[in-house]
């Protein structure tokens, strides 16, 4: 004999205890012992505040359970069915259901719309029905997987059921623990009375913006329609299960499509409200709870006005679609007629380059110079650029240092153009950047300015001398006297 206690589990043999069991010398969950079960297979389940532990005939074993496996819940009662599965009531929440071999559990899902949040025990009669107990009444499965809902409607005198055992005796009748005492289940007109649970609940009244509307229901194919207009957002909708019964007791499930996700549930004779029906086709489903075979569906259309304020905004939209669609055209033809100035303007430039090209043919034609000439003259334009500085004159001129080489323009304009590869300019400007750097090295550079140092070497302003010295050197003047040493 096993007895539970809050001291942990003892073991008795001859009406003597030869074994007791604590969280400190077993793998027994800590707390309170609430429910000790043996399965069909020979194992005891040994339920505790803590947990679950398993007896395997020789110890607890309370570390073997598969992932995600409810044995860290307090459970208070297990059941094992005529198929071999084993259902646990938890203290609070759903009930667990796991095959005898523990590889397929998970939650049972209709306890999350049955209103119920404690079951106290679970049985299976004769028939192979399964019995909830819980603290808002008596839940029987039957073998095609229908929920059926007992409470004061059906005769109880509470719908509180106790952690006592329900116990079947020899003629079939269960004797279920209830809040008001020893409630007795008659077979025989349970069967009797069960066809009779399957009605589908009635709708009694709609009421449309608080307004009785229940002679706008129609029958059309086979449907209950109900049609709305587009001011007509919130309907009640009044049901009964024509039992002639206490309306307090009654409960029902509802979901409308295109709002509820999962079933809610209204009890106490409530009406089903809502308050914004979303516009165009919907349905509203009712039945009761966990019990498909007594659905109804009341098929709902609204209908949808577009205001003044609506078409005003509509219009607007056209305007604005229309106005970004014409500026986006004359943007298109502008640009595409800017792309052909831009194409002939680069064309009439190419021709005006090919001419000038021509021309500088022409013109060097008649002033060829052989190599050997071109660098005994270019030795002498150094020579002079060394000696007389003539660079420094910021008014210096092609025929001026021509004058002084005592050659033609057209000899240094040959020389520069066709043997150098660059201007005159470009020639003159790079001895007037080296003129700078020889002028910083030697010249305390604090008594001057960067113009006037630049204007020293021949440079006619500032912004001229920044943009040769940066096309020379890669460096602007003043990144260059930070680099020196």
């Amino acid at each position: 004999m096993w007895v539970g206690t809050s001291d942990g589990l003892f073991r008795f043999r001859d009406a003597y205890p030869d074994e007791h069991y604590t969280s400190a010398n077993s793998q027994l969950p800590a707390g309170n012992v609430y429910e000790i079960f043996f399965d069909s297979e020979g194992r005891g389940w040994v339920c505790a505040e803590g947990g679950m532990a398993v007896w395997n005939g020789s110890s607890l074993q309370a570390d073997r359970f598969p992932e995600g496996f409810a044995n860290k819940l307090k459970i208070r009662d297990i059941c094992e069915t005529a198929d071999g599965d084993l259902y646990f009531a938890p203290d609070r929440g759903p009930v667990f259901r796991s095959n005898m071999a523990l590889t397929s559990f998970s939650f049972l899902p209709d306890f999350s719309t049955s209103g119920s949040t404690a079951t106290t025990f679970i049985t299976q009669d004769d028939d192979h029905n399964l019995w909830f107990g819980t603290e808002k009444g008596l839940l029987m499965e039957d073998g095609k997987g229908r929920l059926h809902w007992f409470n004061n409607v059906d005769g109880l005198p509470d719908i509180v059921f106790t952690l006592c055992p329900p116990v079947t005796d020899s003629a079939g009748n269960m004797w279920l623990g209830n809040a008001h005492g020893l409630v007795k289940l008659d077979k025989l007109r349970l069967k009797s009375s069960l066809a009779g649970m399957h009605r589908a609940p009635r709708i009694t009244d709609i009421q449309i913006n608080g307004v009785s509307a229940a002679d706008r229901m129609r029958k059309r194919d086979g449907k209950t329609r109900l049609e709305l207009s587009d001011g007509e957002t919130g309907i009640s909708v009044g049901y009964s299960d024509l039992a002639y019964s206490d309306p307090l007791y009654g409960q029902l499930q509802y979901r409308l499509d295109g709002v509820d996700d999962t079933w809610k549930t209204a009890s106490g004779g409530k009406p089903i409200t809502y308050f914004a029906i979303p516009t165009g086709e919907s349905a509203l489903h009712m039945r009761y709870p966990g019990n498909p075979d007594t659905e109804v569906v009341l098929h709902i259309s609204r209908g949808f006005k577009i205001s003044w304020t609506v078409w005003a905004m509509i219009l607007l939209t056209l305007l604005l679609v229309g106005a970004v669609s014409w500026y986006s055209r004359r943007h298109r033809v502008h640009r595409v007629r800017l792309m052909r100035l831009e194409a002939e303007a680069a064309e009439a430039a190419s021709s005006a380059a090919a001419a000038e090209e021509a021309k500088k043919r022409n013109r060097y034609r008649t002033t060829r110079l052989s190599e050997e000439e071109c660098r005994r003259i270019l030795k002498v334009l150094d020579g002079i650029m060394k000696k007389d500085k003539p660079y420094t004159n910021t008014e210096l001129k092609s025929s001026d240092l021509a004058a002084l080489a005592g050659r033609t323009s057209h000899d240094l304009s040959f020389i520069f153009n066709q043997y150098l590869n660059k201007s005159f300019y470009d020639y003159v400007n790079e001895y007037r950047v080296a003129e700078f750097k020889e002028l910083v090295a030697c010249t305390d550079t604090s008594r001057y300015t960067l113009s006037a140092l630049a204007q020293r070497c021949g440079f006619s302003s500032r912004a001229s001398f920044f943009r040769h010295f940066k096309a020379i050197t890669g460096q602007t003047p003043a990144e260059y006297m930070k680099s020196r040493p």
